[in-house]
């Protein structure tokens, strides 16, 4: 009887240990990945195993030559840039993790992250996917907030927003209470989009609401399809804060920058017209049209024009702001949507260096805000050349 009891609890173990799966998708990027698969492999424990699979899409041979270099890593090498959404879907064909982890090459999962993730999973059967909490910087200094969900009155109130100065006041201080609710979170919030550079969901989940839709979306917008369509499902989605992640931010796009703000463009549109027709898609293109037609109502009034910024840039209100708390929050849009934020005790903030470091070449907006009632106290604008 003894050696049938020991079969019996070694068979329980095995079934008590959680397999998860990390997908990444390369391009160009593999100086990232080797701390990014690190600090992914530093999440094991005997409960939690992890498989990792990196999908190249087709990077330069020196990039290449790095990932062959990379131990512990199942390895796809293509012929041919097959896109972020096939890329992920054909690697997630090799899988065979119970949890699936869609994860960026620039990024370091924080420790205890991954279990986590699984935990809330595990307790919250009716939930589709969670995703961390994301930094911008590995001195946790800037978070970057889950994204919005695209809808069509979204984006006529960005619209609005650009052209006229009550609206976008209103939309600012929307947006930035939006973002507080991650940010300030210490607890589970339920969210109803996240980014493909960190969704985690179960393998089940996948088989049921399929994968993300390649014959759709090249680059861009794939992670807002396939979140919307596991809310059509019945499925929440949820951001878990005390899961945390590096995101050092769109190092591949940066190296084309003008060709991904084409390809982003694009996508949007082909995610208006599946899911909104193409009624939806031709206004949104005559509101964008009239955003940069610009004019008095021109979304950057307001900003201080500062000739350049440096990590020694030193963001300050003005004297006399209080002492309620702070939020920075920097841009890529005058709007400060999307922002990544910074709270803190004092009126004052300067740019982690790895953050500077991180932007690519184009315009840059940053504000100070009151926490007590996001009234804006300093604002500034520069190019990065």
């Amino acid at each position: 009887m003894c050696p049938m009891n020991g079969a019996s609890r070694e068979i329980r173990d095995w079934r008590d240990v959680k397999t998860v799966s990390v997908i990444i998708v390369n391009y160009n990027a593999a100086t990232w990945i080797r701390e990014a698969v690190s600090s992914v492999r530093r999440q094991e424990t005997p409960q939690l195993r992890v498989e990792v699979i990196v999908a190249d899409n087709a990077s330069r041979p020196e990039d290449r030559g790095l990932l062959q270099t990379i131990p512990g890593i199942r390895l796809l090498l293509f012929d041919s840039n097959q896109g972020f959404s096939r890329a992920n879907n054909q690697a997630l064909e090799q899988a065979h993790g119970q949890y699936v982890f869609f994860l960026n090459p620039d990024t370091l999962v924080l420790p205890g992250a991954i279990g986590t993730l699984s935990q809330y999973l595990d307790r919250h059967p009716d939930t589709g996917a969670v995703g961390p909490r994301v930094w911008w910087d590995t001195g946790k200094t800037l978070e970057i907030p889950p994204t919005q969900p695209l809808t069509p009155g979204f984006e006529l109130a960005m619209a609005l927003a650009g052209r006229f100065p009550f609206v976008r006041e209103s939309f600012r201080k929307r947006s930035t209470r939006g973002h507080l609710t991650y940010w300030l979170a210490r607890a589970p919030v339920e969210t109803r989009g996240l980014a493909g550079a960190n969704i985690f969901t179960r393998k089940e989940i996948l088989e049921r609401v399929g994968p993300f839709d390649d014959a759709t979306f090249f680059l861009y917008f794939e992670d807002a399809d396939w979140c919307l369509r596991v809310a059509q499902a019945g499925y929440g989605i949820a951001y878990e804060p005390r899961a945390e992640i590096v995101h050092f931010y769109n190092q591949s796009a940066k190296q084309e920058q003008e060709r991904a703000i084409d390809l982003m463009t694009a996508s949007k549109d082909k995610f208006f017209r599946k899911h909104y027709g193409d009624a939806s898609t031709a206004w949104k293109r005559r509101l964008c049209r009239w955003l940069q037609s610009g004019g008095p109502g021109h979304t950057e009034s307001g900003f201080h024009q500062l000739d350049g910024v440096s990590p020694d840039t030193r963001f300050e209100a003005p004297s006399g702001a209080g002492n309620t708390g702070f939020l920075f929050q920097i841009s890529v849009s005058p709007l400060m949507f999307p922002a990544a934020g910074a709270i803190s005790a004092s009126p004052s903030f300067r740019l982690p260096p790895e953050v500077f470091e991180s932007l690519g070449r184009g315009a840059y907006y940053a504000q100070i805000v009151n926490l007590t009632d996001h009234r804006v106290l300093g604002s500034w604008q520069w190019r990065k050349m």
